[in-house]
């Protein structure tokens, strides 16, 4: 029950704030879209497909627990940007 309410509120304020900003289109229009985050199963990147339908390009993910630092992000968002 507390899942599905959860679920009905996240897509009332999704589509709130779809109203207000064109996130979608930014991303449509984008020649590569990356998702970075610091886990190991991509929460955000699932949630975003589940709540618009939309779904990253790739994905960058770090799930040891530290930050990320500019060094190793710059080399990974290299190595993808270098596929374009």
């Amino acid at each position: 029950m507390q899942l599905q309410c959860f679920i009905s509120a996240s897509s009332t304020r999704s589509r709130q704030l779809r109203n207000k900003f064109d996130y979608l289109g930014i991303l449509g229009n984008a020649r590569l879209s990356l998702c970075i985050e610091n886990n190991a199963t991509g929460q955000f990147s699932r949630l975003m497909r589940a709540e618009t339908g939309y779904k990253f390009d790739a994905g960058i993910n770090k799930y040891d627990g530290r930050p990320f630092t500019l060094e190793g992000l710059s080399g990974e968002l290299d190595a993808h940007i270098s596929k374009l």
